[in-house]
């Protein structure tokens, strides 16, 4: 509205109101609260909210009590506010009948702070002045504006009833008003609400009230979503996963959100697998890896997301993560089409003039093997009407998939138990595997298959005796990346990891021989990465401990600790890039993480000088002078590859035992054969 409409709008109220109108009264009132088109005047908002109120405009009585209640325009007094709320109360005004309540509450409302108890109100410390205390009446005006859908009465009634206040505590009762108040969107309603199904254990209602609240920037809610989170709640790790992702009243942190969905994704949620997988083929908060991106997008289309069959099909379309392949793509995004989604059946035309009839045929066969394949694997109801009669190809038998969970097992990919059933860890574990060959990842048995894993079983089953170099690693971030030393893995043709008795071979994805770092991938998750201290330089003399597998074939096999401190800020001829630590240090260390009382990691051990050279050197037999790459140059060659981690402060300090046991959570024994 212009300001020659805002001045014939004001002329026209004024008018009318003079002539006695209440409706025009009232909205002078409230252009005089705002300042809309007039200057504000809380004492003139006065003046025609009582000319409106002494006609009985409800809405103008409510508007007077606040203005006695705030004492805006007028003076306080508590007494002439309830005198108007009741009056408004009486005729159904709502917030009226809020405020009334609140004016005979007891005022533990105000006093706990919940969300919304000074709502409009300004009720002073609730002991009843205005009005004597009186819970039944309390109660009474609570209700009447609650069932008129007062989200804010509707909230404390929920309050009262779960604490039993003014009334016999009834779980039930408080759970149906926070329920009805939460749908409109208050967000301590959406709050109390999940704590009540989190008390009687219902996760799922739980997180999804939780993650309500906390769009809303609910402090509570967000603090009850990363408890579900961590206690390993699919939902929870998924709406976690939304809140960095989209920074929901926190920053947004891609890293920490892709952390998030690849928690759940390894949990099944179709959704977090598809997030996932997005944040692979754009590279957001993990390094660009189209292959990883396929894999999860198939995750989710096998369980019957159609958008993520959609980019499935898309995938195969453009031969990105996999290798072109218009019949796959055809496949998948038929399957999207049917289930509604437009683009999926733009982009199944457009692949379907590239195709011969024949190729045609083929895919829409291979989408009626899909559909019965998660058919089987879910809810029928979601692709039942796809097809008429879908033909179901026969699955494997019981023995094909006992030996293929052997042989993987065997080259170290987790199938779960070695029961004979295609179960989901099974067909991730062949996904994987196939990922690894340059397969097509399907997660489906076959002949060829079967004959690829038992070649490459047998040939593990007689590698050769003894490695020919070793030495220690660490994991980093949650995909299976493990740093180690470049002189331990350069030029042998075979590398495994081992931890907690299992072994795994590891392909050596990047090295850096300036910092005698390489970096290794396993195909499985073998643990939870290490975590980084934040701190740009360690300090001299703190303490320090070198975690390892030192002299392979000597010493025992088991996992290795040793203290000390940091002795010096710089290694041999002042190398800036280098600490010197008094831990001992034996070979086979080298690789390994020298870590901060916190359990952080600060340092890569590297070298111990051999103490004979030194002798000779200087004359003495030196000791303890042992050497560790400095904490933010690893860092810094983790980023450039595209590497996630985690850093924190080095504040808690743990006891050398907790350190030891944090330490063998991560650490890693490196062996190469040639």
């Amino acid at each position: 509205m212009d300001e020659h409409e805002s001045d014939a709008t004001l002329r026209r109220l004024l008018l009318l109101a003079e002539e006695g109108s209440a409706y025009a009264q009232t909205q002078l009132g409230h252009m005089y609260t705002t300042g809309d088109g007039v200057p504000v005047d809380d004492r003139e908002a006065v003046s025609w909210f009582r000319m409106a109120a002494e006609q009985g405009e409800a809405d103008a009585q409510f508007w007077l009590g606040r203005s006695y209640a705030e004492g805006e325009g007028v003076e306080a007094d508590d007494h002439e506010a309830v005198f108007w709320w009741r009056k408004a109360a009486v005729q159904g005004h709502a917030d009226a009948q809020y405020s009334l309540g609140l004016s005979y509450s007891m005022g533990e409302a105000a006093k706990q702070g919940i969300e919304g108890t000074q709502f409009r109100l300004g009720v002073v410390e609730a002991k009843g002045e205005g009005v004597p205390e009186d819970d039944h009446e309390a109660m009474f005006w609570y209700r009447e504006a609650a069932e008129q859908g007062h989200a804010e009465a509707q909230c404390t009634l929920g309050h009262r009833y779960a604490y039993g206040t003014g009334v016999e505590a009834d779980d039930q009762e408080a759970a149906s008003w926070y329920r009805k108040a939460a749908e409109q969107g208050h967000a301590d309603a959406q709050y109390s609400l999940a704590r009540m199904h989190s008390l009687y254990d219902d996760d799922r209602r739980a997180v999804f009230w939780y993650r309500e609240a906390a769009q809303q920037g609910h402090m509570g809610a967000q603090f009850g979503l990363v408890e579900a989170a961590e206690r390993g709640a699919a939902t929870a790790q998924l709406g976690l996963g939304d809140m960095y992702a989209e920074g929901w009243a926190i920053p947004a942190d891609d890293r920490e959100a892709a952390f998030w969905y690849h928690e759940a994704a390894k949990q099944g949620d179709s959704e977090a697998q598809l997030k996932l997988g997005d944040m692979y083929a754009n590279g957001e908060g993990v390094a660009a890896d189209r292959q990883e991106a396929v894999f999860w997008y198939c995750e989710a289309a096998e369980q019957g997301d159609a958008y993520a069959q959609f980019r499935l099909g898309l995938s195969y379309a453009n031969g990105k993560g996999v290798p072109e392949d218009d019949i796959q793509a055809y496949a998948w995004t038929n399957l999207a089409s049917v289930q509604g989604r437009e683009d999926a059946q733009q982009h199944r035309a457009r692949i379907r003039r590239r195709m011969t009839s024949t190729q045609v045929v083929r895919a829409q066969a291979l989408s009626c093997e899909f559909a019965a394949w998660i058919a089987d694997c879910g809810d029928e109801s979601t692709l039942a009407p796809i097809f008429a009669d879908p033909v179901r190809a026969p699955g494997p038998s019981h023995d094909a998939v006992h030996q293929a969970q052997s042989y993987l097992v065997l080259l170290g990919y987790d199938t779960g138990p070695l029961d004979g059933l295609p179960g989901q860890c099974t067909t991730v574990a062949l996904r994987h595997f196939q990922q690894d060959q340059g397969i097509t990842p399907t997660g489906r048995i076959s002949e060829e298959l079967l004959a690829l894993l038992r070649a490459m079983a047998a040939a593990r089953e007689n590698p050769p005796a003894d490695p020919v170099s070793s030495g220690t690693g660490f994991l980093v971030g949650q995909n299976g990346w493990i740093v180690t030393n470049h002189h331990i893995v350069d030029g042998h043709d075979r590398v495994t990891v081992s931890r907690a008795g299992a072994s795994h071979d590891a392909t050596v994805h990047v090295v850096e021989a300036f910092y005698d770092l390489a970096l290794l991938k396993v195909p499985v998750e073998v643990g939870e990465g290490a975590t980084f201290s934040d701190s740009p330089r360690a300090s001299l003399g703190e303490a320090a401990m070198v975690a390892g597998f030192p002299l392979h074939g000597l010493l025992s096999s088991e996992f290795n600790v040793t203290m000390g401190n940091v002795s010096a800020l710089a290694g041999p001829g002042d190398d800036a890039k280098l600490l010197q630590v008094t831990a001992p240090v034996q070979p086979g260390n080298s690789g390994g993480p020298l870590l901060d009382a916190a359990g952080n990691v600060i340092g890569v051990v590297v070298s111990r000088l051999n103490t004979t050279r030194g002798a000779n050197l200087s004359g003495e037999i030196l000791q303890n002078v042992n050497f560790a790459l400095k904490g933010p140059l690893v860092r810094g060659f983790l980023d450039i590859h595209g590497v996630t981690y985690r850093q924190r402060p080095s504040n808690a300090k743990l006891t050398s035992e907790k350190l030891a046991e944090l330490a063998r959570t991560f650490t890693v024994a490196v062996h190469c054969w040639d």
